[in-house]
């Protein structure tokens, strides 16, 4: 028995292949719009990291600007520091030349006081002596050949001088005096001597 032929299946099988062909177009348009959708995505997610990365780069530019006006900052600090370490450093130096001034001062003031003391003992002695030889006259104190004019020759040297060159004109001739007493004026001028003492002394 021979098999007949369906006149429809062609046409059927035509209309499945275009069914099948049109589902794969679908299937393919699909991905390309999902590929697409996520394309855009990645493009954006791109556009974002640039615009991020460009603010940190404008952000690392502020950073380097603000440091390096730090460094200039701190440069002028450790300037201002050195230029201060010298003021001190000088000012130390002043101070300690002061003191040096200060104990050279203190010393010439401890000579000077010796000196005076000195003066004053050898004034007490030399008036003892004087007080045992003194006489009615007064050749000593109250020359007269210096007191002419109203005025003692003493008196007008000590008004002309400095009290240190009146106290050095003193004591020169207390050392005159006492140089030549065993020799000429005796205790006379050992007298002489006193009173120019006392001089030198009243001087200071």
């Amino acid at each position: 028995m021979l098999l007949q032929k369906n006149p429809l299946a062609p046409a059927a099988a035509v209309e499945e292949d275009t069914g099948l062909k049109a589902l794969n177009e679908q299937r393919e348009e699909d991905k390309i719009k999902a590929l697409t959708a996520r394309i855009h995505e990645r493009n954006a997610a791109v556009d974002n990291l640039l615009e991020e990365n460009k603010r940190l780069h404008e952000q690392i530019s502020g950073l380097k600007a603000r440091a390096a006006d730090y460094e200039q900052e701190l440069a002028r600090w450790a300037q201002h520091d050195t230029e201060k370490a010298v003021e001190i450093a000088e000012m130390q130096e002043d101070r300690d030349n002061w003191k040096q001034e200060a104990q050279e001062l203190k010393r010439q003031l401890a000579e000077r006081d010796q000196a005076i003391a000195e003066l004053s003992a050898d004034r007490s002695v030399l008036i003892d002596t004087i007080d045992k030889a003194a006489s009615a006259s007064d050749p000593v104190n109250h020359p007269n050949h210096y007191t002419q004019g109203g005025i003692e020759t003493i008196d007008f040297i000590r008004s002309k001088m400095t009290p240190e060159e009146f106290r050095g004109f003193c004591k020169g001739n207390v050392l005159k005096y006492v140089a030549r007493a065993n020799l000429k004026g005796g205790d006379e001028d050992l007298r002489k001597a006193s009173v120019y003492l006392g001089w030198a002394v009243e001087a200071q």
